[in-house]
C-alpha cells in the first residue's frame, strides 16, 4: 500500500497532500532510529531530546566524591568538563532526514528504510583542563603535610635526636589519570593517591655527633644517638669563653703548625710554631666552623676539667688520639653551658713564650 503513495502524491494532483504528509513528519524521527544506543525511532523532536537527556546526560549529572587525605570535596562531570549534546544530533539527524528535496525525502519515508543507528557518547569539553587544574590544585593544597627534619635538641643541656618525620603531598600526575578515569566509567568516588615526601634530613645524618659542656669540661661522643666515649676536657676562661652553639669539624688536621691568633693575650708569642713536642696543639687538632676554635690536644695535663683555654677545646694526647678517627669532617660539636665555670687556682708556671702559648691557648 504504501508503495502506491508515491505515484499518487506526484500523479494525482496530490502535491499539497505530498507537502502535508512531509511536513508532519519533519520533526519526528524516522522508525528504527537509535542514538547512542537509546531507541528514538517516531519521537518528534523535543521527545527524543528529553530521552536522550535522560538517559545519556543525566548520569553526567550525578555527584561525584573527591577525596584525599586532608581533603574532601564533591562536583559532577558535567562541571569538570564531561559534556554530550543530545540535541544537537536529534538536530543533525533531523536535518540529514529532511534532505536533500521533497522527492527524496517521500521515498525514503514511504518506500525506503529511513532509519540511522547513531554513535553517541560523552567527551571532554574546553572546560576539562582549567576545571580539573582546579580541583588539583585545591586538593594538592588540602593534603599537603612538610615533611619535619630531624633535629639536635639539648633544652636539658643534653644530646637528644628529634626523629625525622616523612611529609605527604599529592601525587598530581596519578591523581588526574584516577579522576579522569572515575568520570569516564560513571563512578561516584575517586580517591586521590599521594606520595611520601623525604624529610632532607634524616636520623641517620646525625651518626657521629659531639657533645661538650663546659663547666662540667666533659665531652661526649655520640654515636647513633648513644654516648660511646666520654673525656675531660679544658674550655674556654670565663673572660675567653667557648662559644656555644651547634657547630661543625671543618678539618682535621695530624701535625698541625700553631699560629698567633694575635689577640691581647698573645703579644708575646711566637708568630708560628711547628710541628713538634712544643706545638700548643699536639700532634691532632681538629679545626671548627667557630672562629680560632679547635679541638687539640694539649700538654698542660692539669688544665683538663677546668675552663682553662682562650676557647678552644683541650684534651689529654691519647684522648685526642682515640677520638681523632672516629669523628669525620662534617660531625656537629655541640657547646653548651651545663654548670658554672670552673676555674683552676694557678697554672704551671711558664718561663718561654712557648709554654706560655701550651699554657694559654
Amino acid at each position: 500500500m504504501t508503495a502506491l503513495l508515491l505515484p499518487v502524491f506526484v500523479t494525482a494532483g496530490g502535491a499539497y497532500g505530498a507537502v502535508s504528509f512531509d511536513h508532519s513528519h519533519a520533526q519526528r524521527l524516522a522508525g528504527g532510529t537509535t542514538i547512542g544506543g537509546v531507541a528514538v525511532g517516531n519521537l518528534d523532536r523535543d521527545a527524543a531530546v528529553a530521552l536522550l537527556k535522560q538517559k545519556l546526560e543525566a548520569p553526567l549529572h550525578q555527584t561525584l566524591r573527591v577525596s584525599v587525605e586532608g581533603f574532601q570535596t564533591t562536583t559532577t562531570p558535567w562541571d569538570l568538563g564531561r559534556r554530550i549534546d543530545v540535541a544537537k544530533a536529534v538536530d543533525d539527524e533531523l536535518k540529514r532526514e529532511n534532505s536533500p528535496n521533497l522527492l527524496v525525502r517521500l521515498w525514503r519515508r514511504t518506500v525506503g528504510d529511513n532509519s540511522q543507528t547513531i554513535a553517541l557518547q560523552p567527551s571532554w569539553h574546553a572546560a576539562q583542563a582549567p576545571a580539573i587544574d582546579k580541583l588539583l590544585k585545591e586538593a594538592a593544597k588540602g593534603t599537603a603535610l612538610a615533611a619535619k627534619d630531624a633535629t639536635l635538641e639539648t633544652s636539658d643541656s643534653w644530646l637528644h635526636i628529634s626523629p625525622d618525620r616523612a611529609g605527604r603531598a599529592l601525587d598530581t600526575p596519578a591523581a588526574r589519570r584516577v579522576l579522569l578515569t572515575a568520570v569516564a566509567r560513571g563512578r561516584a568516588e575517586a580517591n586521590l593517591p599521594t606520595k611520601s615526601v623525604a624529610a632532607s634530613r634524616t636520623a641517620d645524618s646525625f651518626g657521629t655527633v659531639i657533645l661538650v659542656r663546659t663547666g662540667e669540661n666533659k665531652l661526649y661522643l655520640y654515636k647513633n644517638g648513644v654516648v660511646t666515649a666520654t673525656y675531660g676536657v679544658a674550655t674556654g676562661q670565663p673572660a675567653f669563653p667557648t662559644p656555644t652553639g651547634t657547630w661543625r669539624v671543618l678539618y682535621k688536621m695530624v701535625n698541625p703548625t700553631w699560629n698567633n691568633p694575635h689577640s691581647t693575650w698573645s703579644t708575646k708569642m711566637p708568630e708560628k710554631i711547628g710541628p713538634g713536642p712544643d706545638n700548643p696543639l699536639g700532634t691532632h687538632a681538629m679545626a671548627l666552623n667557630a672562629p680560632g676554635i679547635l679541638i687539640h690536644e694539649t700538654s698542660d695535663a692539669g688544665s683538663i676539667g677546668y675552663n682553662a683555654s682562650h676557647g678552644c677545646i683541650r684534651m689529654r694526647p691519647s684522648d685526642e688520639q682515640a677520638l681523632f678517627p672516629l669523628v669525620p669532617s662534617g660531625t656537629p660539636v655541640i657547646v653548651v653551658n651545663a654548670a658554672p665555670a670552673k676555674v683552676r687556682k694557678a697554672a704551671a708556671p711558664a718561663a718561654t713564650p712557648t709554654q706560655i702559648a701550651q699554657t694559654q691557648y
